[in-house]
C-alpha cells in the first residue's frame, strides 16, 4: 500500500499539485486531498490498484486540469482543510 501512496503523490506533484494529505477510504480506494495553485483544496479519489496505463495518464490529465483551474467539477466543490499528515 506504501507504493500506491508514493506513486500517487509523485502524480500529483508532477501536475504541480502539492499533497495536502492521502487517506485509506473503506472501499479500497485512496483519497487525496490537494493544494491548487490559486489555493482551492479539492480532493481526488484514485483506485488503490491502477488498473491499466491509461488509467494513470487520465488522472494525470485530469490533476493538469484542475491545477490550470480549468476542471469545473472541481470548481464547485466547497473547500476542504483536511488535518496535516500524522
Amino acid at each position: 500500500m506504501r507504493k500506491a501512496f508514493r506513486d500517487i503523490q509523485k502524480l500529483i506533484e508532477s501536475a504541480g499539485l502539492k499533497v495536502l494529505r492521502l487517506v485509506m477510504t473503506g472501499s479500497c480506494h485512496i483519497k487525496a486531498f490537494i493544494l491548487t495553485p490559486d489555493g482551492r483544496t479539492p480532493f481526488v479519489v484514485f483506485p488503490a490498484t491502477p488498473s491499466d496505463w491509461r488509467g494513470q495518464k487520465n488522472k494525470l490529465a485530469e490533476l493538469k486540469r484542475i491545477a490550470r483551474g480549468d476542471c469545473p467539477e472541481y470548481k464547485r466543490r466547497p473547500h476542504h482543510h483536511p488535518r496535516p499528515n500524522a
